[in-house]
């Protein structure tokens, strides 16, 4: 008799294997009881709690020899699962179990067995007695088997329990589930699993059966596995290729298939293509270089849409390799960019001239390289800020203002760590006290990212063998510690970055570690971040940096991670089933540069936003894939996309499907697009934006007709109406004093401003600072 309520079940082949690549949510051994003869008793139960809607049970029976006749087998029977407030609440007392295993011989007195008699079919939510054969669901390895009773003798025969656990009589004439049959080799273990699915993150549960064992040294080892998130996806090519430093991915030969540089100490580097099953290692020429090579940044330096790599070569000259299209490079580098002391670096177009600048880090003085067009390079601090004279392990770029220009924030070792506005080119060292870190720390890296969906991105420091700090931006310079016990993450983090582990809309937390165990801090709105680095995520030993990416096109974003000291990297692939849809933006810049480099894209849902910035470099040695990768939930489309160029214009998209690759190209003009179709333009403008105490919302109307100009909060409710009917063709200010229509002061925070026209609208940001 098998009832299956409120839980779907389903076993394949597959599970056997993701078994190994789901965390371990439990584990448990019994021991025979000494009394014990053939006859079941209802001592087995194992408790766990759900990591998410999936969980694997495994029983691992050992077999044992007895005399010269063969292995002896166990059994089980009457497996259920339960929640275990269900559980607790419906346990009794067992009188007279199956003898001789009774309860003054073998359990001891006041014994307890879940009454199934008295659950409802909502909370008996498996229930299976093998009563005719094994169910499909069930995956055995070769000696488990289904036994029905034809006998008395225990012995010779299955005696299953009556169904109802209860009760001490036995049921002469049901079945069970052997593990392990006569005639098997001593010392193989049998084994059987089942996978529950349908089950609640964070509801502890309980499988619960009888068993026996024929052997007086018996016992039943229990395992449970949780949802299956990654695996260890690394080809063998890639597993001899070791002694890595950073790793960067892009696609070299633009055929939509990602490439991952990897440079390596004092051997040659690597460039391994995916190639739908597998790494290929196609790197040739300037790129194989076997001199001693930290970082490949990836980057269209002489904006002919091809991707270029620079690379930090410590110690010896760095290197500049012009990309062909089709996966080769020419090393053409000027003397400017020949520096000797790099650690990291990253691409970014400090004045939006859509010419891609480089960052780099360095033993002592950074450099800032100036690209000037047609090979033409000039070395300049811009400000002499931007001159950090300690070791700077890495930086990271990022519009933290909302000025439309990017920022920087410096990792420096044993000194003060640095936030430099980006003011037209000329840097600023703006760093408030809260920023500054500890001159005892070793900062080694730097992640900025919209964590709360506010539309502006925060900061995720890492300091080596001292505490992370997480730093909410809220507008205006000012920055709040917001950091968790989970977030501080104490020990020899190395590197950190932020994407969408889930595809559920925020994102989540990878951070690093040397050799205690990667983690992998999950963003759950409202709540603490919990650890989801599941098997075999956490890794360990002589782990340096990481770099994300969907290299095999499924939607989830995948991870690479190096390993130093004669170590491979480890490609992990995520293979969460049960995560929300998705949508990946890929920018060709025109007035801006080609890869929109510096560019902000915004996607709004039901009043729900989500922020982007197109980055080339993400901190430690260490070069994400610069598609842009949303997660969405439960979402199939998105309302408005919205992206924000470099070069000032914005280009708005509606009605977006998910679960795509868009490739946008960038538009001469501001543009909105409704519904994917053309649509005259206009611009519009918040000034000043920050605001205190007003602002002046600016657009031009091509033509005239009937408009509205309103505000929203983040949460997508109306709080003003600015304008609302006809409008006249030209330029229009309308002013707004920070009221809402009941002529109330608005307190500070993001919102968003829309103007309406017939067959067009477009949206902004405003942030509201405090007066």
């Amino acid at each position: 008799m098998k009832r299956s309520l409120a839980l779907g079940l389903l076993m394949s082949l597959t599970c056997w294997v993701w078994a190994y690549a789901a965390p371990k949510l439990g584990d448990k051994q019994i021991d025979r009881p000494a009394a014990m003869t053939g006859y079941f008793c209802p001592d087995g139960n194992i408790s766990f709690v759900a990591d998410g809607p999936e969980a694997l049970v495994r029983f691992n029976a050992d077999i044992y020899q007895f005399g010269n006749i063969g292995a002896y087998e166990q059994a089980i029977d009457n497996v259920t699962l339960v929640k275990k407030s269900v559980y607790d609440a419906n346990l009794i007392d067992v009188a007279d179990m199956c003898s001789p295993c009774s309860t003054g011989i073998a359990m001891g007195a006041g014994f307890q067995a879940l009454d199934v008699a008295s659950l409802s079919p909502s909370e008996l939510l498996y229930y299976e007695t093998f009563d005719a054969q094994i169910p499909s669901e069930w995956l055995l390895n070769p000696w488990g088997y289904y036994e029905q009773d034809t006998g008395p003798d225990p012995l010779d025969h299955e005696s299953a329990p009556w169904e109802i656990l209860n009760d001490g009589n036995c049921d002469p004439f049901g079945g069970s589930l052997g593990l392990g049959t006569d005639g098997d080799p001593s010392g193989v273990q049998a084994t059987a699993e089942i996978t529950f699915y349908g089950l609640e993150a964070g509801e502890e549960y309980v499988v619960a059966f009888w068993w026996r064992s024929f052997s007086g040294s018996g016992h039943m080892q229990l395992e449970v596995f949780g949802t299956p998130f990654w695996v260890n996806a690394t080809p063998t090519p890639l597993i001899l290729f070791s002694d890595l430093e950073g790793a960067s991915w892009g696609d070299a030969d633009q055929d939509g298939n990602l490439e991952v540089y990897l440079p390596r100490h004092a051997a040659a580097n690597g460039l391994f293509e995916y190639t739908g099953s597998s790494f290929v290692d196609v790197a040739s020429g300037p790129a194989a270089t076997t001199v001693n090579t930290n970082m490949g940044l990836w980057g269209d330096y002489d904006g002919d849409g091809l991707p270029d790599i620079y690379l930090v070569n410590p110690g010896v000259r760095n290197d500049l390799l012009f990309g062909d299209g089709a996966g080769g490079f020419t090393e053409n580098t000027p003397i400017t960019l020949e520096s000797l002391d790099g650690i990291s670096a990253l691409s970014i177009d400090i004045e939006n001239d859509g010419d891609l600048d480089i960052y780099l880090c360095a033993l002592g003085d950074n450099r800032l390289y100036r690209n000037d067009g047609v090979g033409a390079w000039t070395e300049t601090g811009f400000g002499t800020d931007a001159a950090e004279p300690l070791t700077t392990n890495a930086a990271e770029a990022a519009d933290y203002d909302g000025d439309g220009d990017q920022d920087l924030y410096l990792a420096v070792s044993f000194g003060r760590n640095v936030l430099l506005e980006n003011n037209g080119g000329v840097f600023t060292d703006v760093t408030p006290p809260l920023l500054w870190g500890s001159a005892a720390y070793q900062t080694t890296d730097v992640a900025w990212g919209d964590y709360d969906n506010d539309g502006d991105p925060d900061l995720y420091v890492v300091n080596y063998n001292n505490e992370n700090f997480l730093y909410r931006n809220d507008g205006g310079g000012v920055f709040t510690d917001v950091t968790t016990l989970r977030l501080s993450d104490v020990g020899d983090s190395y590197s950190a970055l932020w994407f969408d582990a889930e595809n559920d809309g925020d994102l989540d937390l990878f951070v690093v570690h040397e050799s205690n165990g990667n983690k992998l801090l999950m963003n759950n709105p409202g709540r603490d971040w919990v650890n989801g680095a599941s098997d075999p995520l956490p890794d360990g030993g002589n782990l340096l940096t990481a770099a994300a990416a969907d290299y095999n096109c499924d939607g989830r974003m995948d991870l690479f991670v190096t390993h130093t000291n004669s170590q491979p990297g480890k490609v992990f692939e995520n293979v969460y089933d049960y995560g929300g849809n998705w949508l990946q933006v890929d920018l060709v810049g025109v007035s801006s540069n080609t890869k929109g480099i510096g560019a902000k894209i915004e996607i709004y849902i039901q009043g729900d936003m989500q922020m982007r910035e197109v980055r080339a470099g993400n901190g430690f040695m260490s070069q994400s894939s610069s598609t842009a990768h949303f997660g969405l939930g439960d979402a199939t489309s998105i309302g408005t996309l919205r992206v924000t160029w470099p070069s000032g214009i914005i280009q708005d998209l509606h009605q977006v499907a998910a679960n795509q690759k868009l490739t946008i190209t960038e538009q001469a003009t501001s543009l909105s697009v409704p519904d994917g179709a053309g649509a005259a333009n206009f611009r519009l403008l918040a000034v000043p934006n920050p605001m205190r105490s007003s602002a002046t919302l600016q657009f031009d109307l091509e033509q005239a007709g009937h408009a509205s100009l309103r505000i929203f909060n983040i949460r997508g409710q109306q709080v003003r109406e600015l304008a609302d009917g006809p409008m006249r063709s030209g330029r229009h200010e309308v002013p707004w004093n920070r009221m809402d229509d009941h002529g109330r002061a608005l307190p500070s925070g993001v919102y968003l401003f829309r103007l309406d026209t017939v067959g067009q609208s477009q949206q902004g940001k405003l942030i509201l600072l405090d007066r």
